[in-house]
């Protein structure tokens, strides 16, 4: 992300592209995440899906409406990319040391690996490429926030490797990827980033009651064969759990305070139950690692498309079926930071 001083940028998009690159280098193809091109091709393709996901292919996924048709269409694009990859491999002989080369020793068509690869982008970037910027700019409208991140990333990496004279980069490679999920390794940048899934995730959730009997949820029955929804919101913005439900306060997470243990589940970030979030440890190593590459490279402020300084976030929209970029553009004016 270095190169980026004196300008403005979008950083929805630029963070996208970046988390997108790292699913992929490290989830499915190194000469794909290598091939910018060739990725970003990938990225379109994956974008669509996610936009064709709507109320209703989820809802009623036996009805072949025009989303249905879309996402058909998009996923026999993505089966192409995929198969030409793995003709490409075995016509060239090649055995690079990646998931798809595992996947394709193991047996696997091209179809259960674009089935896999799906499955792993779509779990690993839609929802990171949300709430790693909006981290960032949630922080550049905090001062005192984004100086607390920026001195504890700053002792984080001197635990490894203390020469300030090298650059910022060559620091970092020096961490293993397991120092940096570690608990307690970023206490302050916890905070924030769990109030930033707080506030910022407000989208449904779903669940197809996939049984032969009825099921007990609170006070209500749930039939076999029922898509039970619940939104974030009704956690996530309830007055009676959180103070202030659309104020940015990590501090509400604080020891003493813990308004997120007020009722059970009160915080569904990750998802609860027996089936949470696979990819939570490399979501949070996505999120942390952009995170102080931006704020230790860059004096960072929000500003709008015109340029014009803002000094919080729009609104958080409730209505969005999938977690979303705000609803009115936000934009990150960067500079070299000293």
């Amino acid at each position: 992300m270095g190169g980026l001083a004196d300008t403005t940028i979008d950083p929805f998009d630029i963070f996208r592209e970046v988390i997108f690159r790292l699913t992929v280098n490290t989830t499915t193809s190194l000469n794909v995440a290598a091939d910018p091109d060739g990725c970003n091709a990938l990225l379109k393709i994956f974008h669509g899906l996610d936009l064709a996901a709507t109320p209703v292919t989820v809802l009623f996924p036996w009805f072949f409406g025009p989303d249905r048709m879309r996402r058909f269409y998009l996923m026999k694009q993505f089966y192409n990319t995929r198969r030409n990859t793995i003709n490409e491999r075995k016509l060239k002989g090649r055995n690079d040391d990646d998931p798809l080369q595992f996947l394709i020793d193991e047996g696997l068509s091209a179809i259960e690996i674009t089935q896999f690869a799906v499955a792993v982008l779509f779990t690993g970037n839609a929802n990171t490429a949300v709430i790693a910027p909006a981290l960032v700019c949630d922080l550049a409208t905090h001062p005192s926030y984004l100086s607390q991140v920026r001195e504890e990333i700053e002792t984080f990496i001197s635990l490894f490797n203390v020469d300030t004279s090298l650059p910022l980069k060559t620091r970092i490679q020096t961490i293993a990827y397991d120092e940096w999920i570690r608990p307690g390794a970023f206490p302050i940048m916890e905070r924030c980033l769990k109030e930033t899934i707080r506030l910022r995730v407000g989208t449904p959730l779903h669940r197809l009651t996939h049984t032969d009997k009825d099921i007990q949820m609170g006070s209500v029955i749930v039939p076999p064969g029922t898509i039970a929804s619940f939104h974030t919101s009704f956690v996530h913005h309830n007055e009676d759990i959180f103070t202030a439900p659309f104020e940015w306060d990590p501090e509400r997470f604080t020891q003493g305070r813990e308004e997120d243990k007020k009722s059970p589940m009160a915080f569904v970030g990750w998802g609860v139950g027996r089936h949470p979030c696979l990819g939570q440890k490399f979501a949070t190593f996505e999120t942390f690692l952009l995170t102080a590459l931006t704020v230790m490279l860059y004096d960072i402020e929000v500003v709008d498309q015109h340029g014009k300084g803002l000094i919080e976030m729009p609104p958080v929209g409730l209505n969005n079926p999938v977690v979303s970029p705000p609803p009115t553009a936000v934009h990150l004016k960067l500079s070299a930071h000293a």
